[in-house]
């Protein structure tokens, strides 16, 4: 989720549950955050269940700001921060109080900040003594929303401790599946125990999507291989063809459907897509994309990438796909004369124990054109790409990432003469995947995809 969580997620294509992948991946980056997916049903130990559930108007309105705030870190284009609507309605399984307290709906990807509360010290200890913690409750309890008429979608969540009021707590969730329709909410607070109980929340917004038809045809496209066994993981292993169907764009999410010349155990395409702004810079997938979901629709795939940032159509001149440019303002597409993005390209990669596989900062930054220097006396490492500087200690520094919610602890640390960083990736806004892995995923290359 773009400013909660790093996600991935194959489930359409292995079988494995994508927020399973997604939590997978984040914590062999060493991300925190937690990930949960839609539980499986249980089936009703009783007949009818009472059609009289409590389904209330909490009486203390929610702070206008905590969505814009815990959600976008306060960096919100009016146009969009107007969308924010305070829902205020609750729900009950008797149990616990389930409020939807704010939202922001789009096409693809919702935002929610939502609040549970235990009606009793039982209930409350229930939370508290989850070993998953609090988003280990949520999974346990069957929150679970959908839109009328379709299929429930995973949503990953973020705790918002700061918020807690005694048997109250908060949550900030990122919500994705398609509502093209604008079809109402519906939120079941226990859909374990109580799968007919739920509240209807109607959808409004205007947030608009562009859509292109492309069949566009690319060949030698690369694949995330993070699920790949051992032994198929070369990138001669994760590379198809391509029949690319269609795009969208909104400003919260890039989907693309297409269709493979060969199935590949994969996350998504990688260095597929780039932007060109008003301004003439260029911008690759890793720096403004991040994976979200993946559906299977007729016999093609789509791919859900969810922007970094909230971006504004004003801002941007054209999408790349491959080579091909598509002006977002439909005129004619066009084929790019020369190569305006670093080529991907393999490096060895430094195996830390607890923190998996790195690059050496060095090797990188020369590869892609970035400025390096480092300070032994002040044991400091300094980093220029794309007019951003950042200054890292050896040791720990926090930074505060423009796509995460609240500051990442990076570690950068000296390794047999190479310094290694540990969000390098989204330091530099680049895609590093492990290729050429054995079977304990101890050794391996790294595949660098701007």
């Amino acid at each position: 989720m773009r400013n909660l969580f790093n996600k991935k997620q194959a489930e359409n294509l292995t079988g494995v549950s994508s927020e399973r992948v997604k939590l997978l991946v984040s914590e062999k980056f060493g991300d925190t955050e937690q990930v949960y997916t839609k539980p499986k049903y249980k089936k009703a130990t009783v007949a009818i269940i009472l059609a009289a559930a409590l389904c209330i108007t909490t009486a203390i309105a929610a702070n206008s700001s905590w969505l814009i705030h815990y959600i976008f870190n306060d960096k919100v284009p009016d146009n969009i921060s107007s969308e924010v609507e305070d829902i205020n309605k609750s729900i009950s399984d008797g149990e616990y109080i389930v409020t939807l307290e704010q939202a922001l709906f789009g096409e693809t990807t919702s935002y929610f900040i939502v609040s549970i509360e235990a009606l009793t010290d039982e209930a409350f200890e229930k939370i508290e003594s989850n070993s998953g913690g609090f988003g280990g409750f949520i999974f346990d309890l069957g929150l679970t929303f959908k839109y009328d008429g379709q299929m429930s979608q995973g949503f990953t969540s973020r705790d918002l401790s700061e918020l807690d009021n005694g048997r109250k707590k908060y949550i900030a969730i990122e919500y994705t599946a398609e509502n093209p329709k604008n079809s109402d909410l519906l939120v079941y607070p226990n859909i374990i125990d109580k799968p007919d109980l739920y509240m209807r929340i109607p959808v409004k917004s205007s947030i608009k999507t562009l859509d292109f038809q492309i069949n566009q045809k690319v060949s030698n496209v690369v694949f995330d291989s993070s699920l790949c066994d051992a032994g198929q993981n070369s990138i001669e292993d994760v590379k198809t063809d391509l029949t690319i169907r269609k795009f969208s764009i909104s400003p919260f999410d890039f989907t693309l459907e297409y269709k493979e010349k060969n199935k590949i155990s994969s996350i998504g395409p990688v260095g597929l897509i780039a932007f060109i702004m008003n301004d003439g810079s260029i911008h690759g997938q890793g720096e403004f994309l991040e994976h979200s979901m993946s559906n299977r629709i007729d016999s093609y795939e789509q791919c859900i990438f969810e922007f970094k940032n909230i971006m504004e159509f004003d801002n941007i001149k054209a999408v790349i796909i491959d080579k091909t440019v598509y002006p977002l303002d439909k005129s004619k597409p066009y084929i790019l004369d020369e190569d305006i993005l670093f080529e991907p390209f393999i490096c060895d990669d430094i195996y830390v124990t607890d923190r998996g596989f790195m690059p050496s900062i060095e090797e990188v930054c020369e590869k892609i054109g970035a400025n390096f220097s480092f300070d032994e006396k002040a044991q400091t490492v300094t980093i220029t790409y794309n007019g951003k500087t950042t200054t890292l200690n050896i040791g720990k520094t926090n930074i505060k990432f423009a796509n995460r919610a609240t500051e990442t602890e990076v570690i950068t640390e000296i390794v047999d003469e190479n310094i290694i960083c540990s969000d390098l990736h989204s330091i530099l806004g680049i895609e590093i995947m492990c290729i050429n892995f054995d079977e304990n995923r101890e050794n391996s290359d790294l595949y660098i995809a701007p």
